[in-house]
């Protein structure tokens, strides 16, 4: 019995392994692609009201793919975070007081998680006339769940862009959720 449990333990290891270099290889792989919308998936805001490292290293990346031209529009996407901040309104602050219009914003509240930003993006994509194509923009490790919950969703992503952020303490804890994440995504039910 012993000796079936640390083989298991070694497949299901193995099995983590592989996922997060996967995972990893895709966050960090960038094409280089323009498309109408950026989507920057919220963090945590601070209680002071100011962007966490984690959440202005995302919405940096978003400005950049704006002021580079590769996206034409960029939606915030958040919830209300336990610090009482509405993560979409103080990226769309940030983004105007860089100089991007409120026009080529678009505000998502109801972001509360990767699966309901995908949902809110298909909304958006099914309200125009000429629907619009996407790159997601967060950190590389969140990006393979990321695209799963879009592509099921039916939605056209061209490309993904990662958040420029040094190693965290917490990375490793950001692994383990992602790998166990997709799989969560990989069977959920993303109906209309």
């Amino acid at each position: 019995m012993k000796k079936i449990l640390k083989r298991i333990f070694l497949f299901f290891s193995l099995w983590f392994f592989v996922h997060l270099i996967i995972i990893m290889v895709d966050g960090y792989t960038e094409q280089d692609v323009t498309a109408e919308i950026g989507v920057i998936l919220g963090s945590q805001v601070l209680p002071s009201g100011e962007m966490s490292d984690r959440l202005k290293a995302r919405v940096d990346r978003g400005l950049n793919l704006y002021r580079e031209g590769k996206v034409k529009t960029l939606l915030v996407s958040g919830g209300r975070g336990i610090e009482g901040y509405q993560e979409p309104l103080v990226m769309a602050n940030y983004l105007e007081a860089q100089g991007v219009p409120a026009s080529a914003i678009l505000v998502d509240t109801f972001g509360i998680n990767t699966y309901a930003t995908a949902k809110a993006a298909r909304e958006i994509y099914l309200q125009r006339d000429q629907q619009p194509d996407f790159i997601l923009v967060s950190h590389y490790f969140h990006l393979s769940r990321c695209k799963l919950a879009f592509r099921s969703f039916g939605l056209p992503v061209q490309g993904t862009a990662y958040a420029r952020i040094g190693w965290e303490w917490r990375e490793p804890w950001s692994w383990l959720r992602e790998v166990l994440g997709y799989y969560t995504y990989l069977w959920k039910d993303y109906e209309p």
